[in-house]
């Protein structure tokens, strides 16, 4: 195991590194400005997606449609690292932005893909990000299975206290996709990171349709893109 890979595997993240010129940055953003109507998002207009919808709209399949998230996924930079973690082969099935309004809070919590796809999520800071509106997380967390009742009481925090990701905009942390995090944006201005959830082929990805102890999920499987080294990059799950 490599010293950056201990440190993941002890701590539940690893970074920051540097990734996106301004130019990139700028470019991702106006791609999602574009087209974000298109896709269902979570307390925007989820009442679109179902069981019946195509999965081509959910909020995380930016890299099923829209190049630039598709090439995003494919990055030397983060793909490397990510295989340092998971190993060779590995599934892209997660892309989207996350956007977090001045003086918001978000709740601690654990991505619910996880509990289905064992994984790595990796955030990368695109506009915003200082360390009054990072990320906050609590490393060793993905080491220390909570109870319910746990759960439910870190929940209500509010994403306040933890750890902030010491990162700035144009560069990336992987985080383990068990490990507890959450925000509250102190600053006065929008928070904008992208979101990119990998995992083995071993699994199959899964979407949710609810959150909560007993999710509801969809009938079909995450956009996913399988990478393996020295060869091209293929749809194992596609809408």
């Amino acid at each position: 195991m490599s010293e950056l890979a201990a440190v993941y595997h002890q701590e539940g993240w690893i970074g920051p590194f540097p990734l996106l010129t301004q130019c990139e940055r700028e470019k991702l953003s106006s791609d999602f400005d574009a087209v974000a109507a298109r896709f269902a998002f979570p307390r925007k207009n989820w009442n679109t997606f179902s069981s019946e919808a195509s999965v081509s709209i959910w909020y995380k399949s930016f890299h099923w449609s829209v190049e630039s998230f598709n090439a995003l996924v494919q990055r030397p930079e983060i793909v490397e690292r990510v295989r340092g973690i998971l190993g060779p082969k590995i599934l892209a099935w997660g892309a989207t932005v996350i956007e977090r309004e001045a003086r918001s809070v978000h709740p601690w919590h654990v991505d619910i893909e996880h509990s289905k796809s064992p994984g790595v999520s990796v955030h990368i800071a695109l506009s915003g990000v200082t360390s009054d509106s990072s990320l906050n997380i609590l490393p060793g967390s993905h080491l220390k299975p909570m109870s319910k009742v746990s759960q439910r009481r870190l929940a209500r925090k509010d994403g306040v206290g933890g750890v902030p990701l010491p990162f700035k905009d144009g560069e990336f942390c992987i985080l383990d996709g068990a490990l507890w995090h959450g925000s509250h944006n102190k600053s006065s201005h929008m928070r904008r990171s992208i979101l990119l959830q990998y995992s083995t082929p071993d699994y199959i990805p899964a979407i949710p349709l609810s959150w909560g102890a007993e999710p509801n999920w969809h009938t079909s499987s995450a956009p996913s893109l399988l990478l393996e080294p020295n060869a091209d990059s293929v749809w194992m799950y596609s809408p």
